[in-house]
């Protein structure tokens, strides 16, 4: 067996402990760098070789240029950093995924090698979306919605969504949905592939799982793999069911996306009726949501230092200094979080800042932000690129820009820089096995 075959099993292996990477025995400097890391120092190794040896065509330099300016641009917060080994840590976990984005397009060399990588993760995802729905099964049977280790239920899901979230090992049910964004994105591909109706069958049942999977994380982000499923329903045919999904997926993200924005900012939840001799209707109180927050504290953040920002990996430690907690305390509902009531009267609640754009701009100011909107400039250009000349993996990269659309859609709400398992979506959006026929 060729080394070139032994670094593709082991990207199998990292492809599959993705949705570990959040345990506490994976953690090896905070979350941006884990021992889950160092399974993929091999095939980056394998990769930087073949690049030097010239065996493999490098990225383009336009792709190059965009990933050496993100983290270039950023370092510039250092000077206004409050602790600079967060800072480094933060730099480091953001260069490793381009390393490892990079190293994709040497790994991957056939486009057999890429249907591999692709079926790896998506049956992984499947498998876990059946045990996590599994576990919210058995938790409404035994009515125990409180203490399963794969399930969500305090008291903003007792509000809201009214039953237990899915989020298995990752931290929170947001950071399963982008994980399981991508297998839908995947997924997609590999069913509109399939050779025979029965392959087909079986990849379109195990998607209806990762989809009731997604969708039961009960996560406002289901508005970005919303987006992503319009937009590849939209470039696919016109077929009625097409057409039907097209519609259907355009309308829930519309309104997944107007539900998002008004409990964003107002608290909703628990929804309160009110009968005046006429019909009922619910009433959006005057009380922010504690959601509304972070973009506060991050605007405060950009004011003060708007050219470097406030220093990258800093933004919890300087949560603090950027809030009128008065006007959080009077202004904001804790209903449904009582265990925030405490920190806010001592002064030491602290929040991540939630947001890609928005935390680019506190952390590293105009210089990071724009380092963060130059590469996507470029990636979807070169994406386009791809779309223009390819001819039997056209649809691939139309499922990857779909997604590459839906997680910046997701971007406002979620900081999605440093996901493992976005990165690799992009990284094999632009392997050359695209374009390979075989």
């Amino acid at each position: 067996m060729t080394t070139a075959h032994w670094t593709e099993k082991i990207l199998w292996v990292y492809i599959l402990l993705i949705p570990f990477s959040e345990k506490a025995g994976f953690i090896l400097l905070g979350k941006r760098i884990g021992w889950l890391d160092i399974v993929a120092l091999l095939p980056i190794a394998f990769a930087g070789v073949n690049l030097i040896l010239r065996k493999k065509k490098t990225l383009p330099k336009d792709i190059l240029r965009a990933l050496f300016f993100m983290p270039a641009l950023s370092a510039f917060s250092f000077i206004n950093s409050v602790n600079l080994k967060l800072s480094l840590i933060e730099l480091s976990g953001l260069i490793y995924v381009i390393v490892f984005f990079a190293a994709l397009s040497a790994i991957i060399t056939s486009r057999e090698s890429l249907l591999r990588c692709l079926r790896v993760y998506f049956f992984t995802a499947f498998g876990l979306s059946l045990i996590g729905i599994c576990a919210f099964s058995l938790s409404l049977y035994t009515g125990n919605l409180t203490h399963n280790q794969f399930l969500n239920f305090s008291q903003i899901e007792a509000m809201a969504h009214h039953f237990p979230r899915i989020k298995l090992w990752y931290e929170s049910p947001n950071m399963l949905l982008a994980y399981l964004h991508i297998a839908f994105i995947f997924g997609v591909f590999l069913s509109l592939n399939a050779r025979d109706k029965k392959n087909r069958l079986m990849y379109v049942s195990c998607l209806i799982v990762i989809l009731t999977a997604a969708f039961l994380t009960g996560s406002r982000r289901f508005t970005g793999l919303l987006l992503s499923a319009f937009l590849i329903f939209s470039w696919t045919g016109k077929s009625r069911v097409l057409a039907l999904a097209k519609n259907v997926s355009l309308a829930g993200c519309v309104i997944f996306l107007i539900v998002s924005v008004i409990t964003s900012v107002w608290v909703v939840f628990p929804i309160k009726f009110i009968k005046n001799n006429g019909p009922m209707a619910f009433k959006i109180t005057d009380t922010y949501s504690l959601h509304f927050i972070q973009p506060v504290a991050s605007i405060n953040m950009f004011k003060a230092h708007p050219l470097i920002g406030v220093g990258l990996g800093t933004y919890t430690l300087n949560f603090k200094n950027y809030i009128d907690w008065n006007w959080l305390r009077t202004s904001f509902g804790f209903e449904a979080y009582p265990h925030y009531i405490r920190p806010v009267e001592e002064r030491t609640l602290s929040f991540d800042p939630h947001s890609l754009y928005l935390g680019a701009l506190a952390e590293t100011g105009i210089a990071g932000f724009l380092g963060i909107i130059y590469f996507i400039f470029i990636y979807a250009r070169a994406l386009k690129k791809k779309l223009s000349k390819a001819l039997t993996q056209k649809f691939f990269y139309s499922c990857v820009l779909a997604g590459f659309l839906g997680f910046l859609l997701n971007g406002l709400t979620l900081d999605i820089l440093t996901m493992r398992h976005f990165w690799l979506m992009l990284g094999l959006g632009l392997a050359p096995s695209g374009e390979k026929t075989g």
